[in-house]
């Protein structure tokens, strides 16, 4: 299946690489790569992904890559990347812009 990745998911990407970066551009590189790279697991195993506890919808899954949560919907022709979180950050709602 095709991946896409929501305008939302890449501004989380920034924001990752920016407050990484502060310390270490190639510590924010690595990171940022490693969860780029879970996008081959998905894109072949859509269902691998565990379902998000706070949703109880078997299409919302997440990956852990690392310390970060990818959250993703399992969708007709593709999987869409919702939005890319650090683990000991609270869910917020997902809005309908990201599930685009």
């Amino acid at each position: 299946m095709k991946v896409l990745w929501t305008e939302h998911s890449i501004q989380d990407l920034e924001g990752i690489h920016d407050y990484i970066s502060k310390d270490s551009v190639f510590f924010a590189d690595r990171q940022i790569d490693k969860i780029l790279s879970c996008e081959s697991e998905i894109s072949e195993f859509p269902k691998s992904g565990r379902t998000v506890p706070e949703y109880r919808d078997v299409m919302i899954r997440e990956i852990i890559i690392e310390n970060y949560r990818v959250i993703y919907r399992i969708e007709h022709e593709q999987i869409s990347v919702l939005t890319i979180l650090h683990g000991a950050r609270l869910l917020k709602g997902l809005s309908d812009t990201q599930s685009m």
